[in-house]
């Protein structure tokens, strides 16, 4: 084997044998690295535009609070506490190694999910219906339109 693909091979090797909660555990890692890195950069560019830095430090949008965690800031600037950072890190590692089901079944899951915080039930269950979806199940209205 020529020199420069031992690593290579050492890679596959360590890949094939490893276990897969661990593998997507490193990715997960690898993506909040990422996230910190970017919003470091983002945070911290003295040459930045006051356009970029309202940017960001938006609390709105999907993106917002995974910046947030990965930098460990909370919105109103103050630090996250490290054990509340930890076990988010531990729970998300073990979704990241959960199998999913199928598409449609979680993008059902999350329109419902958020869409109870933004739309009356009749207008959820009508779009749902409209957009071949099952319509909202007695369970998940009892729990997310009971109490209000």
């Amino acid at each position: 084997m020529r020199r420069g693909l031992k690593p290579l091979a050492d890679f596959r090797a360590n890949v094939k044998y490893s276990c897969k909660r661990k593998v997507l555990t490193n990715l997960t890692k690898l993506k909040t690295d990422l996230i910190k890195c970017f919003h470091n950069k983002l945070r911290f560019n003295s040459t930045m535009s006051s356009e970029t830095n309202s940017a960001a430090q938006s609390t709105t949008g999907a993106d917002a609070i995974d910046v947030a965690i990965a930098s460990g800031i909370d919105f109103d600037g103050t630090p996250i506490p490290q054990a509340k950072l930890d076990l988010y890190k531990q729970v998300m590692g073990l979704e990241a190694g959960r199998q999913r089901s199928g598409v449609s079944n979680t993008m059902r899951s999350r329109i419902v999910r958020i869409g109870v915080k933004h739309l009356p039930q009749n207008e959820l269950d009508k779009m749902l219906v409209a957009a071949d979806f099952a319509p909202l199940k007695d369970k998940e209205v009892a729990f997310y339109y009971g109490g209000k």
